[in-house]
This record gives C-alpha cells, sequence and structure tokens, in this order.
C-alpha cells in the first residue's frame, strides 16, 4: 500500500511535526492534554538532555526520602531501557524485536496498572473495573473491513484490511449473566462482576451493542455482532471501539513509507467506525462532532505519535504527525511515559464520555424493548438473541437504510417470527405491553405536571446534557405519547375481549 492509495480515497499524511496553529480547535485541544509533560522526573530534577543524569545524585537531595528512592529506581530503569533500545538500533535491528520492546516496557506496563489486584482499596479497584480497564490485541485482522463484511467499502477502494501490530480497545460488559465479558480481571477480593450495578457501563454491554448492530452501528473491528446474535462470541471479542493504534517497522526507507501508511489506514478505519457512531450528532464545524483517532508508528528507534482526523469541507481525511522522539534517549522515554498516561486518562474520561453519549442517541431512536431488557438468561448468546425474533420494533425504513454512508442496502427483520403461540403466551405478552404502556404515560404525566426547570440526563459513565440537546425531540415524543395513549386504550379493549 502506497500513499497514492491512501490518497485516491481522501486520507492524506503530514509527515513532519505539524504547526499547532494549523490544527483545528478540538484536535489542539487533544494535543495539549497528550502532550502534557508537567509533574515528569524532567521538570522535577530540571533535566533536560541524558548526561544531565550522570550527577544526579546532588539534584535528588533536595526531595523527601520516599520519593528519592522512587525517582532513583526509576532513573536505573530507564538506563537499562536505554541499553536495550541502543542495542536494537545498531545490531538486532528487526520488527519483532522492536515489538517485544515496547510491550514489555511500555504498554503492558500501562495495562497492568489499571489491573485490580488484593491490595486495592475499594475505590480502586470499583474505578479500575468501570472506568479504567482496557482491553489489548496483537495483529488481529479487522474484519469488518475485509473482502467478505466490505464497511464502507466505497470510501476503500484498493486498501487492504487492517491489521495493526498493537490496538487498546474499550471492554465490551457482559454483567446481565453475572459475568465481566470473560475478560476483565478481578481478584478473590473484588469480584465486581458480581455486582447489580451493571447500568453503570450499559452502553458498553453485549446487550446494546448487539441490539444496536442490527440498525447499522458498528462498535467491532471484527464485525463481531455480524450474526445476529445467534452465533456464539468469543471472549476474545469482547472489545469495542478502538482508541490507540500502534504499527512497527524496522529501520528502513521503504519501511518507513509503509508503517506511515498502515497506520493511516488503520487510524481511518477507526474515524469511519466513529463517523458512523455519530450518525445522529448535531453537526460542528471542521466536523468537531467526530471523534479523533491517536495512533503511533516505530521505525527503528524513531517513535511518532499522531492524530488521524476528519476535515469537513475538504472532504477528507487527515493524519497529522504531533511528537516525534528517539526511544534510545531516556528523555523521549519519560515523555513517551507520560504521553501514554496522558492518553489513557483522555480515552476514559473523554473519548469514552464521548462514545457514550452518542450511543444514547442510538438507543433514544432504536430503544431496547422493556421485556427484553428485563429477561435473566443463563445463555448470554440465547439472550442477544432473543433481539433478532422476539421484539416487535417501530423503526422508520430510513433510519436503517442510512445507518452507513456507503449506500449499501441493509435488510433487517425487526417484527416478530414465525412461531406459534398459545393464547396464554399472547395474553401475557399483551398484559405484559399494556403495563408497559401505562407506566410510560404515568411518567410523561408526571413530568408534564412537575414544576419547570432545567433538565438533567444522566448517563452512563458520568455524562450529563441538559435538555437542550434533545430540544428537537419533543415534539415528537409527545406525538409517540398520544400514540401510546390510543395503543393502550386499544389494547386494553382486546385483552378485556378475550
Amino acid at each position: 500500500m502506497m500513499p497514492t492509495d491512501l490518497e485516491k480515497n481522501g486520507i492524506y499524511i503530514k509527515e513532519g511535526l505539524v504547526e499547532a496553529s494549523s490544527l483545528p480547535p478540538h484536535i489542539i485541544s487533544l494535543c495539549e492534554a497528550v502532550l502534557d509533560f508537567h509533574g515528569t522526573v524532567l521538570e522535577r530534577l530540571g533535566v533536560s538532555k541524558d548526561d544531565e543524569f550522570d550527577g544526579i545524585n546532588n539534584t535528588l537531595s533536595h526531595l523527601d526520602d520516599e520519593e528519592c528512592i522512587l525517582v532513583w529506581e526509576y532513573i536505573q530503569s530507564l538506563k537499562e531501557m536505554k541499553t536495550k533500545a541502543t542495542k536494537l538500533s545498531m545490531g538486532k535491528d528487526r520488527e519483532r524485536e522492536w515489538e517485544y520492546f515496547f510491550r514489555d516496557h511500555f504498554f503492558c506496563p500501562l495495562a497492568n496498572s489499571v489491573a485490580i489486584s488484593d491490595r486495592d482499596t475499594r475505590y480502586s479497584s470499583r474505578t479500575k473495573f468501570y472506568y479504567d480497564y482496557f482491553e489489548h490485541a496483537q495483529s488481529r485482522p479487522w474484519s469488518l473491513f475485509g473482502s467478505h463484511q466490505k464497511f464502507h467499502h466505497a470510501h476503500r477502494l484498493h486498501l487492504t484490511e487492517p491489521r495493526p501490530d498493537w490496538v487498546a480497545f474499550y471492554p465490551i460488559y457482559n454483567l446481565d449473566v453475572g459475568e465481566a465479558a470473560d475478560g476483565i480481571p478481578t481478584t478473590e477480593r473484588w469480584q465486581w462482576e458480581r455486582s447489580s450495578q451493571g447500568s453503570i457501563v450499559e452502553n458498553f454491554s453485549l446487550r446494546t451493542l448487539a441490539h444496536l448492530s442490527r440498525y447499522g452501528l458498528h462498535a467491532t473491528t471484527t464485525g463481531t455482532f455480524r450474526e445476529g446474535g445467534n452465533k456464539a462470541i468469543d471472549s476474545s471479542d469482547y472489545i469495542c471501539f478502538p482508541w490507540f493504534i500502534v504499527e512497527h517497522k524496522k529501520t528502513d526507507q521503504a519501511a518507513e513509507t509503509e508503517c506511515y501508511c498502515q497506520a493511516a489506514n488503520a487510524g481511518a478505519a477507526t474515524l469511519m467506525m466513529l463517523q458512523t457512531l455519530a450518525k445522529y450528532a448535531e453537526r460542528r464545524n471542521e466536523d468537531a462532532h467526530i471523534p479523533p483517532v491517536v495512533t503511533m508508528t516505530t521505525v527503528g528507534q524513531t517513535v511518532r505519535i499522531w492524530v488521524t482526523y476528519s476535515v469537513d469541507k475538504m472532504s477528507k481525511t487527515k493524519m497529522d504527525c504531533i511528537w516525534v522522539g528517539n526511544i534510545t534517549t531516556m528523555v523521549a522515554m519519560i515523555q513517551f511515559h507520560a504521553i501514554l498516561e496522558n492518553l489513557h486518562t483522555w480515552a476514559m474520561r473523554v473519548l469514552r464520555p464521548w462514545i457514550s453519549f452518542y450511543i444514547d442517541q442510538w438507543k433514544h431512536r432504536f430503544p431496547l424493548h422493556h421485556e427484553v431488557a428485563t429477561v435473566s438468561d443463563d445463555n448470554a448468546e440465547a439472550q442477544v438473541g432473543k433481539f433478532e425474533h422476539d421484539v416487535p420494533t417501530a423503526v422508520s425504513s430510513s433510519d436503517v437504510s442510512g445507518a452507513e454512508d456507503d449506500g449499501e442496502s441493509q435488510q433487517r427483520q425487526t417484527a416478530g417470527n414465525s412461531n406459534t403461540f398459545s393464547l396464554e403466551d399472547i395474553v401475557r405478552k399483551e398484559f405484559g405491553l399494556l403495563k408497559t404502556h401505562i407506566d410510560q404515560a404515568l411518567k410523561e404525566n408526571a413530568r408534564s405536571e412537575a414544576p419547570k426547570r432545567d433538565h438533567v440526563e444522566y448517563r452512563s459513565i458520568g455524562v450529563q446534557t441538559t435538555s437542550k440537546d434533545f430540544s428537537n425531540e419533543d415534539e415528537r415524543k409527545r406525538t409517540d405519547h398520544k400514540a401510546k395513549h390510543s395503543y393502550t386504550t386499544s389494547l386494553a379493549e382486546r385483552v378485556s375481549a378475550s
């Protein structure tokens, strides 16, 4: 794959460091968050070059004993890492060796820092489980963009299926069946998967994402829900929405270009997923409503951090370089450690609520049926499969057919199946629907009689929005309420007659 292949699909790479002033405001905000080096050892010790660490003992004297020990141990570990990186750059310059180096010294420590342990306090373990934990995968093909599923195929002509060397994902929770997606590690002391607070992560649950996938939302790069929930889902596929993409190559001019192209290919593919996610969002200038994607490339010892984002006026995707470092230097190692920590914080505290808010908009348009939402089933696959067969859902055909921007047709069956029900089953279902609509009607009446005040919607992952975000839906809600009232009256008469 060459840069010209990407450019034919509107994807452009800027190799040199980009000027911050040339970036859109929402990208500048991301760069400032990710490239924040305040509080690092460099700042604490006033160091800017590697040779300044040689006489560091005198500088450490102004620190208290505990911090002095921690900083000294950290500096020693950096020196060991520098020795290994230098050997790789001077001799064993192989792609696989660089993969192991970054995995062992940077990525695994980051993942381990948010893994639950028995030493954690309740607050710490709970925060990790519900908010900070992430999944990662190596060299896994993104079949959503392959020759079979062809997601956004019209905008990816002659581009290969992405297969990044390392990717960070959000986990998919499956707490409805008392499990933690079979992948979120817990301990004997802290077993949060047994808690009843699945609503906290409802928007990242298997049930929610499987349901919305039927209407065009693609949360996974592997197309996990392509079978409509009828096929067993492997626990390793409980991952969604990549937020950090890494590509490695050894030192070579041709390999360098290929590395950048592969990162841009995966970054643009992720951006297409986020564009679909933002389908019902209010459009903003410079496509600021579409979240950006952070990628990283390593060519030998040279590390680059990139931001991939959508450019509305030019109808194209750009991948701009925002940081370059030589990983054989301790200064670059310290900065890169800070970048990973900052990026994780941004992904969990900014991007995750952002994604959750957009999932709320999809749920508002394609709500999960009340009966299905309260089903308790020991078989996760059977529970997800009920969405396909048992749920009558009123959906506009235009909402479904327009879910993907590439215009490929989608045929969704959303009402009933061919199974035969007894009269008792029908009456039970009708009474359940009647109760649901009456409860909704009572809630609507209570809201209308309540004193007028600013209304706040409390959402998963701590997202809050005021009522003005849904002002365009007010008229439709009133119409829906009238329709529900009419349906409730008719349904009550039919049930009484039966």
